[in-house]
């Protein structure tokens, strides 16, 4: 079976797909999304075990003197009223 080519120029402008495993520390999983070029708010950060996403933030900036900038947005809350996060 012939496998498909890259077209001419193509090659290497595709963004490689990275995963990272849950057995990796929250600190970690955390660098990694942001890093993959993802936001997170506090609501999406608890999917991946994060239950204080300030926190981490801080604790990140502070010890590993890693600049990420914050910025606050409105998601509706379990009764569908906007909460800022």
């Amino acid at each position: 079976m012939k496998k498909p080519t890259t077209p001419a120029g193509m090659a290497g402008c595709h963004k490689p797909q990275y995963t990272i495993s849950f057995r990796a520390s929250k600190t970690a999983r955390i660098l990694f999304e942001l890093w993959s070029g993802r936001s997170l708010n506090r609501f999406e950060a608890e999917r991946l075990g994060d239950h204080c996403l300030n926190s981490t933030i801080s604790s990140i900036v502070r010890e590993l003197d890693i600049p990420i900038s914050r910025q606050s947005e409105e998601v509706p809350n379990r009764f569908g009223y906007p909460t800022r996060c």
